[in-house]
C-alpha cells in the first residue's frame, strides 16, 4: 500500500455562466488561474444537457471509452419503440392516430440510432440497428 498526506492549497467555488460549454469555461478557469491539477469534490448544478458514460462491468481495456451500458440501453430502446409501432398496427386507434403513432416510434428509433452513430461511428451503427431489429 502506498499513502501520502495531503496539505490542501488553494479552493475555489466556480459558478459557470449559463449557456456555456462546461468544459471550455473549466479550461479557461485553469488557465487564468493557472490551476495545473485538482478535483471536483462535488457540484452544485444544473446542465441543460449533459452526456454520462459508464458502467457496471469489468473493464478490459482501461485506455478505451466505456459505451458498452450504453449500446446495451439504446438497443433496449429501439426494441421497445419497433414493438410499440408493430401493436400500433394491429391497436384499436385508427387512421391518423394510428399513423401518428406509428411515426412517433419509428423518428425515437431515428434518434437512438443517431446517438448510436455518434457513439460508434455510422457504419457499426447500422450493423447494431439491424442486428437489434433482426432479433425481433
Amino acid at each position: 500500500m502506498k499513502s501520502a498526506e495531503l496539505t490542501l492549497g488553494r479552493t475555489f467555488c466556480v459558478t459557470f455562466e449559463h449557456g456555456k460549454d462546461f468544459f471550455t469555461e473549466l479550461k479557461e478557469f485553469c488557465a487564468v488561474n493557472n490551476v495545473k491539477q485538482g478535483y471536483i469534490p462535488f457540484f452544485i448544478a444544473g446542465m441543460s444537457e449533459v452526456e454520462l458514460v459508464g458502467t457496471c462491468e469489468k473493464i478490459e481495456d482501461k485506455n478505451a471509452p466505456i459505451w458498452s451500458s450504453e449500446i446495451a440501453r439504446l438497443r433496449q430502446r429501439i426494441t421497445e419503440e419497433y414493438e410499440a409501432a408493430m401493436r400500433g398496427l394491429s391497436g384499436f386507434a385508427s387512421g391518423s392516430a394510428r399513423h401518428q403513432f406509428i411515426t412517433r416510434r419509428m423518428e425515437q428509433i431515428g434518434t437512438y440510432h443517431e446517438t448510436l452513430q455518434h457513439l460508434v461511428g455510422e457504419q457499426e451503427a447500422t450493423r447494431i440497428m439491424a442486428e437489434t431489429l433482426e432479433a425481433l
